[in-house]
């Protein structure tokens, strides 16, 4: 006999402990893990901490290197100021030095010469023309110099013999020249200049050719009271001395103003030479031959003063040489006695 079939309950109390089991595991594990979670992050939290602590000593450590740095960047470029400074100083003093070398290269050249030339003197007698002791000196304008010349160069011995040093007592324009020969010299190269009606140029060269005027080579200057004034000025005051040899400022002033359309003269402002004079002579015609006229493109004239030192040989070998020259070269020499 069959027994009856009971009714079979979905949910059952057997079915609701099953769950609630699982959700209780379910919560535990959960609970479990929330506390693993929280010492992760307490463990990362204190990574940061630690790793933001080391930061900022490195910060601080690298602030002060900036510091010491920027001092040793400062206390550089002052000693680089320094040192240029010295080097400036020494390159000064260089330049002072070589100045001063080449001033006693070129007086002990001159004294070369003098000694060559009395020795020359000695061995073999000079022509010579003998001034006559009792003739008056020239008048302030040179009397015999062409006056047809509108271009002038003045090549000016500028060697000790010419530049006695002293207390700067003789005006020419408001300019306070030497005494003595260089005196009497500016005097002379004043009176030649004013007494030329007209001058389209000038330029002023020492016996060894180079340009007295400052950044004058190879060009002509302007003439005007105020130029002139200060042309006079850098004259009295140039600090290089030359040999007392004009030959080689002729000769740059030839080669480079010698122009056949202009009206050129060149006047030599000196008191001695000691060279062989035929030489010379043979130069001169070669670079400022004659033209078809028969005139010469450049005059050559000569102002000649007396010189303390050896005044029978050098002295008498510049008159006897500018004499010849001057003779050759459409010009006129004028000597004067004291």
């Amino acid at each position: 006999m069959k027994r009856p079939r009971r009714d079979t309950e979905s949910f059952s109390l057997s079915f609701l402990d099953c769950i609630c089991c699982g959700f209780g595991a379910v919560l535990l594990l959960f609970v479990i893990s929330m506390g693993a979670e929280s010492r992760v992050i307490e463990g990362l939290r204190m990574e940061i901490e630690a790793r933001y602590r080391a930061l900022n000593a490195e910060l601080a450590s690298a602030e002060a290197a900036g510091r010491d740095l920027g001092e040793a960047i400062v206390s550089l470029r002052q000693r680089i100021a320094e040192i240029q400074a010295e080097i400036e100083r020494v390159e000064s003093e260089i330049t002072r030095t070589e100045i001063a070398s080449a001033q006693q290269a070129a007086a002990l050249a001159e004294l070369e010469e003098r000694r060559d030339a009395l020795q020359l003197a000695l061995d073999t007698p000079p022509r010579e023309i003998v001034p006559d002791p009792e003739r008056e000196d020239l008048e302030e304008v040179p009397i015999g110099i062409p006056m047809d010349r509108n271009y002038l160069v003045f090549v000016i011995d500028t060697s000790g013999s010419m530049r006695v040093l002293g207390r700067p007592i003789f005006d020419i324009g408001g300019i306070r020249t030497r005494p003595g020969i260089w005196r009497e010299a500016m005097r002379k190269l004043d009176a030649t200049l004013r007494a030329y009606p007209e001058v389209r140029g000038i330029q002023f060269l020492d016996a060894d050719g180079r340009y007295i005027i400052e950044g004058s080579r190879g060009r002509w200057l302007e003439d005007s009271p105020a130029l002139r004034r200060r042309y006079y000025n850098e004259v009295n005051n140039y600090p290089v001395y030359s040999r007392s040899n004009p030959v080689p400022g002729i000769e740059e002033a030839v080669r480079r103003f010698r122009d056949p359309s202009k009206r050129i003269a060149i006047f030599v402002v000196g008191d001695e030479f000691g060279g062989n004079e035929d030489a010379v002579l043979r130069r001169l015609d070669r670079i400022n031959p004659r033209m078809p006229g028969g005139e010469r493109a450049v005059s050559i004239n000569a102002l000649g003063f007396p010189t303390p030192a050896f005044p029978h040989t050098t002295a008498r070998k510049f008159a006897n040489l500018m004499r010849v020259v001057t003779h050759a070269h459409d010009g006129a020499f004028i000597g004067y006695l004291r």
